[in-house]
């Protein structure tokens, strides 16, 4: 980054952020994406454990948990990622 504000050294602060801007942008409208795809798989995940908790095996229940973990930890650790990024927006600015 540094040898791009040397590159950019006259430009105007807008300019040099513009494109770090978009790909924040875009990044936090695929966040909502995924956010939105990830939060019905752990809801239904919870309702067919639910529906089905009478039917199911002990072997089943502990697969549904094992995709709730694994949904929790993808949302915590792109909201993670997130966080990283606007950090280094803010840091630029």
């Amino acid at each position: 980054m540094t040898a791009l504000l040397a590159f950019c050294g006259n430009l105007p602060f807008y300019v040099i952020l513009s494109p770090m801007l978009e790909r924040v942008k875009i990044f936090i409208d695929l966040f909502k994406v995924f956010l939105l795809a990830f939060l019905t798989a752990l809801f239904s995940m919870l309702a067919y454990l639910v529906i089905n908790l009478a039917k199911l095996e002990i072997w089943q229940i502990n697969a549904i948990f094992a995709g709730i973990v694994l949904d929790l930890a993808f949302i915590i650790a792109l909201a993670i990622f997130l966080g990283k990024e606007l950090q280094t927006l803010r840091s630029l600015k």
